[in-house]
């Protein structure tokens, strides 16, 4: 999960920790990520290049919550990199 409070929001916050996960995650070998976006954050991930796959819903404490499931391609960012 990937929040950041309302009174911090629309600071590039969010796109920082972001950017961490994806690098930490292709320092790691991981070659996609696939996440479950509310509505609110779609727009959010799709600016930083994650393609919507899916839509469900999910039942959270008696309201029904739609989420897409998306996923982003990682670059290889060690390739090319002196050992």
């Amino acid at each position: 999960m990937l929040y950041v409070l309302p009174d911090f929001s629309s600071q590039g916050i969010g796109g920082y920790l972001l950017e961490a996960i994806e690098k930490l995650g292709a320092h790691r070998g991981v070659k996609k990520i696939t996440l479950e976006s509310s509505d609110t954050a779609k727009d959010f991930f799709i600016a930083r290049g994650y393609a919507p796959q899916s839509r469900i819903t999910h039942l959270c404490a008696g309201q029904w919550l739609g989420v897409t499931t998306m996923t982003k391609e990682l670059a290889d960012i060690t390739a090319g990199r002196a050992h």
